[in-house]
This record gives structure tokens, C-alpha cells and sequence, in this order.
């Protein structure tokens, strides 16, 4: 009886190996400390914590996720719970934070100490060590519900722990030595017994199948809801499970997963319960569990253990057959009623109700080809011909052909027309027919189009009657006793999809579609294999193309987009697949075979499988230099965003994906802009010294089964510091120009300052002291000697020049006079002027109001009025003039007319220095100098604005 229950041990632990494979992370791999205190899940995320420090686990990723612990006093951790799967609470021996798990900011909640705290996606409870309860409300919001002290006996032992839990909208709560107690609508109810009262060790509540369970005593115990009590509940019977505290129970699947005294894991499905050894380790102390994302996950003192299970969708024939020495050579397979036949070398095998058959009694043959005819097989061999072959009479026969084809020829192709009962054959040199008689005489024979190749397939289009011939020189249509070539290449294989009207053909470099109406190519599939050669393509009955290769197999759609990809990493025993060596049996389940056997896959399986939802997700992006930064927010709806300086830091793009079955089964690739699939052979991808600029990178995965998993694309914007950037280089050559451009400026405007200056001054001398030079001329000129009186005058101009330049000297001082001043000062430059000439002057004033000039605009026009004043008395020949001064909103005009009529051209020619000077002094306050003649006079029109 002991054997029997070893014996029975040891098959349980042998068969839970064989299905699930267990991972450690410690100290070793992963954790900074063994001792793991609590772990909390968002979705397929853990969060691990250990006494100071909380990790992240996507099921292939391990981090430290790193936070601010704030102002807290302690920091030793006590429990995780994650609210509204967005905020992970942090309870400390005294405080508690938030920590927002999308950009890790986190608050204090308060520096209390607690005893627990609780949360769902709506409800986040807090038990305080004073026992007043608080909720946590979305709004962040707190309501005090009640102080809960008053109902429990004074004498409550130190040190104990006290849990709350939330079950159906009722409130719970356990107290060490006194039991569990209920609370609802303001009221508490005591709901458990003397005998069952909670210890404060290890103790806490758990929701599980709709049952609100208490764990930790000697047997679990659940809240009946009829009987409104906590009662005991049998997980187990018989004396081996009834001896040992229930540490955590997870249900899942109409399975109970169940830790036992600290170190033995047992599941139960209905009474039947297996024991599962997780470690040799006697110090183990197993303490929570559950499962995540189909992993079954444990904490412990050990600790973090996670149990992948091992799914597997792929069979085998019988270990007899695979290992059966004389089965070198694998090639066609074929079904026939409940017996399937496998052809190769030496000798064909039956498969029935996988038992082996071995046909030793007929000839050693080297098999290519095979089809089944009317009474038997129709094999064709390598260097031996034509045979025909009865398993049930043992018999072979050799079908002689023509002459000119020799005995040891290789028949490479047959098809078997069951309607005409005709057998097709190929090989180096022929494509020939033979009826199905007796004799077997060939009633046709065709020579090849070409020369040193093999025909390696024959199909028939059976609704169009014509062959493709596949060959090692090409792809050849077959009609009318014509070979048509429509393709150069090497074909390996061919299949013809009639709901599709597609002709799929497989060669060296993977798979070409073609239209059958139209002979167009229409797709080629690109194998993603090391060595994608094709070697047989089968159809399975939901029209799925399944192609075996020289590296493994792929499954495409009807349309060639690939769905499946599966290895040796998925549970193959083949690398490399033999031509023809391919079925899709009654069953739906298709054969493939192969170098080292023969595999069998159930596309039903695989599609059930695939109707799990499963996706991959970048779990986590650091950036890593001279300290480690994790990047927050950058999931976004149909992207991720990642920006980062490749001067600081490089960046490392976590991967993962929602299920993980069979750990090590999975592959991943990525492709960058669009350009060729590379292999991943790690779980993440480090982005080290890539140029500056924005990259889209995809990514892409193959789960256990095979399927293809497709990945939101990631943005990455790779930037230089901004000393090396264009825009930076760009800025510097701006500025340097800009720089250039301003010292040009002002060494040009100083010139033209200085310049400005000079031409001012030089006008102000032209026209102030040459009018009083030629002033004094005209003095001279009026007398023919020189009396006191003309030498009083010339003294007198003299003195007026040195009035005048002081005047100039000291006119930034004043800054304004009255428009009468103005006018008077006017009045008196003429009338001085014509005086000396002895002209007839005429002044006159139309004033608007009195206003105050600017000196600059008073200095240039009384020069202005002096050169008119000097040109009139020193070049004209007038005896009248007539002045009139108007002022009118903030116009000044001066009006001077003499009687005198000049060309105006040969005026022009005559204008002087002083003349050109007066629209100088004109423009600069926006008037006008005008010189017009009318009526045999001239008029001088000034004006300036204010």
C-alpha cells in the first residue's frame, strides 16, 4: 500500500512537471531580499513587495518600481493593495501613501498607523489603529464611518492584527481574541463563535467564488449568508489534509489552489486533489497565492515563485514509430479508410489506432511519390522506377515503361485520376500516362521542356482540365498535349484554392499566388524562417494554408496573411520538414513530416486557443545613464510615445504579452520605419546610439500556439542636446549673421550719423554765413567807396555771423518758440535782404492759432529762408516780392513770389548747393519745396509739419 502511494506520489509530481514549469526570482535574479510580503495585480502586471521596496512584473520583466516614500517616518512596508486600477496604496507600520500608477507621483494619506486597509475598483477602506474606519472615495474624499472601539473589550492583547474587508456591501472586520464582526447600517453583529476566533496571525479575509472566505486558522472558514454566520469549510478529507493551517486558497476554473501548513501547494477538482512539490527547501514559507494572467503566482519567504503552465497543441506519432530504425526517410502520407500509410525508406508503414505496421515482405524502396489507386498504391522511387503495391496480398509489382526511359530512372511526381482511371508520372525526361490495367501500357508520353531538371509535382485543375507541372526549371501548364511555361524558378510544391480561384506555389524563397484566370501574380509570401524553401502546402478545413519548411511550419489565411508561426520552441520535434511529406487527415488533423519524426497539429485546438484574448503591450520603457529614469505616460490610444536625449541616456523598451503559456515558446521581432523584421531574442530592445531624428518601431510576437500577436507601434524621438542640433547650429550662424549685420549697421549708421552731421553743418554754414557773405557782398556792391556808414553795416554782418553761430551752438537749449516769434523772425530775413536791394516787399500772416515750433524745425527753416532770401537778392532781377505765412492745424506753408519769370529747366540747371539743400531740410519733416512759374513770375512754396 506504501509503493502504491509512492508510486501515485511520484506520477503526480512527474505529470505536474510535464504541465507546468516553475520560475524562482530571489535574491539571485531579481529581488534585493527574499522575504516578499504582499503582491497586488493589474490586470497582467504584478506588484511585489518586499519590507522596503516594491517590484514590477509583467510575467518575463523584473523591476524595482521606484517611488517617493515622501515625509513618512517608516518605511517598512506591511501591505500593497492597488484602487480603481489606477493608484496603489502602500501601507507602512505608520503612514500611508498613493502612488499613481501612470506617472508614479505619489501623496501621503496620512502618518497614522493602521491596522489594514481595503480596496476594490470602487471602495479603498481604512482600519486605523484606534479602530476608526475611513473610506477612500474617487473625489479623494474621506467620510468616518464609526469609531469602532467602544464595541470591543478593553483588554486587547499587544501587537495583534486586526483585518476589514468588504464583501456584498458589508462591512467586516476581525479582531484577535474575540472574533469577526459585521457591520451594516450603523449596526455591528458579532458572526462568529468562541471556538472559531481569529489568533491576529497570518489571519485576513478573501473574496473567492462569490464566497467571502477567512483564512489562516486551522480550516478556512466562510460567511454563510442564510445562516448569516462564519462556518467551516471542508477543502479537504482524510487525515493527510486535515492536519495543517489553510495559509490561501485561489479558485479558478472549477479548480482550488490551496497552501497547506507553510509548504505544500494542492490543487482540487471535485474530490480529487493533487500535491505539487515547489521547492526541497524545509525553511520554505509559502504564503499567498493566486493566479495572474493563466500564472499561477506565490509569496514567500523564498521569494517569488511563478508556475507557467505548459500548454501543448502539438502531437506526435507514437515514440515506437519515431524511434524505429527503419524508418530513415520520411515522404508521402496517406489516408485510407482507418489506416494511414507512411511512405519513405525502406519499406512503407501503416499507422492503425496508432499501432505500427511495418510491410517488411515488399522490396526496400526508396519512396518519392505515392498515390492510391483502385487495388493498392502507385509509389514512385529513387533510381528504381514505377511500382505498384498491395499491402493486403503483400504484393509489388514493377510497371515496365518504354524503352527509351531506363529502369534506375527516378520517378519524382504522380497524380492518380480516379475518375479516368489514369496514373500521371514524371521525371527527368518524360511526363507520360498509363492506364490502369493489367500491363499498365502508357498511352501517351510527352518530352520535358527543358533540360537537366525534374519534375517535382503534378496537380490537376479539375474544373478547368489542365495540369500544372511543377519542375526544377520552372512552372509549366499542361494542356492539349502542350506545356505552356508560366513562371523560371524552382517549384517544390503546389496547391490549388478553387474558392479563391488561386494557384499557391511553393519554391526556395517561400510561397508566389497566383491567379488562375488570369496567370497574374497577385502576392508573394515572404517565409520568416533562416531557410523558408517550401516544402509541401496543405489546405485545412477552415481554409487555412498550412506550409511546411526546411525551418519549421506557418500558417497563412486565404488571403496570405500569416497567422502561425511554430518551431522546435513550440513543442515540434522537427526542424526540417520532407517534400510531399504532408496530410489533412479525415479528422481535421494534419501530419507533417519531418527529418526526426512526425508531427501532428489539430488546427480545432489551436483555434479554440487562439480565441483567448491575448496582445502584446510594452510594459515599461528606462532610460538609463548615469542614474535610471522610467518613463511614465506613454501609452497613448493606437501608439506609444517615447522622447529622450541620446547624450544622457539610452533607452530600454520592455515587452510582454497578456498570456504567457509554455515560458520559452515565445519570439519576438521588431522592424524600424518599415524596414526588414529583425529577430529579438531577449524580452526587450535596447535603443543604443541611434542618430537623432523620429523612428516608428513595431513589434511583433509568437505565442506557444504560433499566432502572430501584433503590438501598438511606438514613436521614438531621438534628440541631440541642444548644442548639437541643427537648430542650435542654425542659431549660431543667425547669430553670427545678425552680429554682422548690427556692426555693419551701426559702423553705417555712425557713417551716415557722422555724415549726416556733416552735410548738416556744412548746409547750416552754406546757408548762414553764405548769405551773409554774399549779404555783405551786396553791401559792398551798393556803394562805390566804402563810408563809415557801409563800414558799419559790414561790421555789423559780422557781428550777426557770430550771433548766429552762438545761437547754433546754444540751440539744443531752447526747445520751442511761439509761431508769431517764428513769423517775425521770417519777416526780418527778407526784409533785410531786399532791403540792401532796394525791392519791394510785401509780408503777410494767416495764423491759425498760437503754437509752439520745435527749435530743430525753427533752425531749418529760417535757413531755408535765408537761402531763398540770398538766391532771389543774389541771382534774380525782381523788384517785388511778396511773402505770405500761413499756419493751419499742423501745417506751416511760406509762400514767396517775386516778378520774375525764368525756363523752368534752365531754372533747374541754375539751382545751387543752397536750393538742393532746402528740400533736404523739407523731407525731413515730411513737406515740400516747390519752385513754379505762372504769369511771368516765380513761386517758392516751403512746407513743413509740426
Amino acid at each position: 500500500m506504501k509503493i502504491l502511494f509512492l508510486l501515485l506520489l511520484f506520477f503526480h509530481k512527474l505529470l505536474f512537471c510535464q504541465q507546468y514549469k516553475i520560475v524562482n526570482y530571489n535574491v539571485e535574479n531579481s529581488l534585493e531580499t527574499n522575504d516578499v510580503v504582499d503582491v497586488a495585480t493589474v490586470e497582467s502586471i504584478c506588484y511585489i513587495a518586499t519590507h522596503n521596496k516594491i517590484y514590477k512584473f509583467d510575467g518575463l520583466n523584473f523591476l524595482e518600481f521606484k517611488f517617493n516614500k515622501l515625509s513618512l517616518s517608516d518605511d517598512y512596508i506591511k501591505k500593497i493593495s492597488v484602487y480603481n486600477k489606477k493608484s496603489l496604496f502602500v501601507l507602512f507600520k505608520k503612514g500611508c501613501i498613493e502612488i499613481n500608477l501612470s506617472n508614479r507621483k505619489s501623496k501621503v494619506i496620512s502618518n497614522d498607523s493602521f491596522f489594514d486597509i481595503y480596496s476594490d475598483y470602487k471602495n479603498m477602506i481604512f482600519l486605523k489603529s484606534n479602530f476608526l474606519i475611513e473610506t477612500y472615495h474617487t473625489n479623494g474624499s474621506k467620510i468616518i464611518l464609526k469609531n469602532f472601539q467602544r464595541y470591543l473589550n478593553p483588554n486587547i492583547p499587544p501587537d495583534f492584527n486586526a483585518k476589514i474587508c468588504l464583501f456584498k456591501n458589508k462591512l467586516f472586520i476581525s479582531v484577535p481574541h474575540q472574533g469577526i464582526f459585521w457591520f451594516d447600517q450603523n449596526k455591528y453583529y458579532k458572526v462568529t463563535d468562541r471556538n472559531n476566533c481569529p489568533g491576529g496571525y497570518k489571519e485576513f479575509f478573501k473574496i473567492q467564488n462569490d464566497s467571502l472566505f477567512f483564512l489562516g486558522l486551522k480550516d478556512p472558514y466562510f460567511f454563510n449568508e442564510r445562516k448569516k454566520r462564519f462556518l467551516k469549510y471542508k477543502l479537504t478529507t482524510g487525515t493527510k489534509y486535515t492536519n495543517g493551517r489553510i495559509n490561501d486558497i485561489y479558485y479558478e476554473n472549477n479548480n482550488y489552489w490551496f497552501i497547506q501548513n507553510d509548504k505544500d501547494l494542492f490543487v482540487k477538482n471535485n474530490n480529487n486533489i493533487k500535491e505539487f512539490s515547489i521547492t526541497e527547501d524545509e525553511n520554505i514559507e509559502l504564503r499567498k497565492i493566486f493566479i495572474n494572467s493563466d500564472r499561477i503566482c506565490l509569496s514567500s519567504n523564498k521569494g517569488f515563485y511563478v508556475i507557467y503552465k505548459n500548454r501543448s497543441f502539438i502531437r506526435h506519432l507514437t515514440n515506437e514509430y519515431r524511434s524505429y530504425k527503419h524508418a530513415r526517410t520520411r515522404r508521402k502520407i496517406i489516408e485510407n479508410k482507418n489506416q494511414i500509410i507512411l511512405f519513405g525508406n525502406p519499406q512503407p508503414v501503416s499507422v492503425v489506432n496508432n499501432k505500427i505496421y511495418n510491410h517488411k515482405s515488399l522490396p526496400a524502396l526508396s519512396i518519392y511519390d505515392a498515390v492510391i489507386g483502385s487495388n493498392g498504391y502507385y509509389v514512385g522511387t529513387e533510381g528504381q522506377g514505377l511500382y505498384f503495391l498491395n499491402f493486403s496480398l503483400n504484393k509489388s509489382v514493377k510497371i515496365n515503361i518504354p524503352d527509351i526511359i531506363p529502369n534506375n530512372e527516378t520517378i519524382s511526381a504522380l497524380y492518380y485520376d480516379r475518375k479516368e482511371k489514369k496514373i500521371y508520372a514524371g521525371d527527368s525526361n518524360f511526363l507520360y500516362f498509363f492506364n490502369e490495367t493489367k500491363n499498365y501500357s502508357p498511352i501517351e508520353l510527352h518530352k520535358v521542356p527543358f533540360e537537366g531538371g525534374q519534375i517535382k509535382i503534378i496537380t490537376k485543375d479539375t474544373i478547368r482540365n489542365i495540369f500544372y507541372i511543377g519542375a526544377s526549371k520552372g512552372l509549366y501548364i499542361f494542356t492539349k498535349h502542350k506545356f505552356i511555361k508560366i513562371k523560371d524558378s524552382e517549384v517544390t510544391d503546389l496547391y490549388i484554392d478553387y474558392k479563391k480561384n488561386n494557384l499557391w506555389i511553393g519554391h526556395q524563397k517561400g510561397i508566389d499566388i497566383l491567379s488562375i484566370y488570369s496567370k497574374v501574380h497577385t502576392k508573394f509570401l515572404k517565409i520568416p524562417f533562416v531557410n523558408p524553401t517550401v516544402a509541401s502546402i496543405t489546405r485545412d478545413d477552415n481554409n487555412f494554408f498550412w506550409v511546411s519548411t526546411f525551418s519549421g511550419i506557418v500558417c497563412y489565411d486565404a488571403f496570405g496573411n500569416l497567422k502561425i508561426k511554430l518551431t522546435k520552441k513550440n513543442g515540434l520535434i522537427n526542424n526540417e520538414y520532407n517534400f510531399k511529406s504532408s496530410i489533412k487527415l479525415k479528422n481535421g488533423k494534419i501530419i507533417f513530416g519531418g527529418v526526426d519524426g512526425y508531427d501532428i497539429i489539430d488546427p480545432i485546438n489551436i483555434e479554440k486557443s487562439n480565441k483567448w484574448k491575448n496582445y502584446g503591450y510594452i510594459s515599461d520603457i528606462s532610460l538609463m545613464g548615469k542614474d535610471t529614469v522610467f518613463v511614465n505616460n506613454f501609452s497613448k490610444k493606437d501608439k506609444y510615445i517615447l522622447k529622450f536625449n541620446r547624450d544622457k541616456y539610452f533607452a530600454r523598451i520592455y515587452l510582454s504579452l497578456k498570456r504567457l503559456d509554455n515560458l520559452g515558446s515565445y519570439e519576438f521581432r521588431y522592424r524600424i520605419n518599415k524596414g526588414v523584421w529583425l529577430d529579438l531574442n531577449k524580452s526587450y530592445l535596447d535603443l543604443i546610439a541611434y542618430e537623432s531624428g523620429e523612428y516608428t518601431i513595431e513589434f511583433e510576437s509568437i505565442d506557444n500556439t504560433g499566432r502572430l500577436i501584433h503590438f501598438k507601434p511606438i514613436i521614438v524621438d531621438v534628440q541631440n542636446s541642444f548644442f548639437k542640433t541643427k537648430a542650435f547650429l542654425f542659431l549660431i550662424f543667425a547669430t553670427i549673421i545678425i552680429l554682422i549685420t548690427v556692426l555693419f549697421k551701426i559702423k553705417l549708421n555712425t557713417n551716415n550719423k557722422i555724415n549726416g552731421i556733416y552735410n548738416e553743418i556744412s548746409m547750416d554754414l552754406h546757408d548762414e554765413l553764405g548769405a551773409l557773405i554774399s549779404k555783405t557782398a551786396l553791401i559792398t556792391k551798393s556803394s562805390n567807396s566804402f563810408d563809415m556808414d557801409i563800414k558799419d553795416k559790414i561790421i555789423s554782418n559780422l557781428d550777426i555771423i557770430s550771433h548766429n553761430l552762438k545761437i547754433y551752438i546754444n540751440s539744443p537749449k531752447q526747445k520751442k518758440i511761439s509761431i508769431i516769434n517764428l513769423y517775425e523772425s521770417v519777416n526780418d530775413i527778407f526784409g533785410e535782404y531786399f532791403f540792401l536791394r532796394e525791392l519791394l516787399f510785401l509780408s503777410s500772416s494767416n495764423l491759425e492759432k498760437n503754437c509752439y515750433v520745435p527749435n530743430n524745425l525753427v533752425k531749418d527753416l529760417k535757413l531755408c529762408c535765408l537761402e531763398i532770401a540770398n538766391n532771389i537778392a543774389k541771382h534774380s532781377t525782381a523788384t517785388e516780392v511778396e511773402l505770405t505765412f500761413f499756419q493751419f492745424k499742423k501745417i506751416i506753408r511760406i509762400v514767396i513770389i517775386f516778378n520774375e519769370y525764368y525756363n523752368v529747366s534752365n531754372f533747374n540747371n541754375r539751382l545751387g548747393n543752397g536750393l538742393n539743400n532746402i528740400e533736404t531740410r523739407t523731407a525731413k519733416y515730411n513737406g515740400s519745396f516747390e519752385i513754379s512759374q505762372y504769369n511771368y513770375k516765380t513761386k517758392f512754396k516751403l512746407e513743413f509739419f509740426l
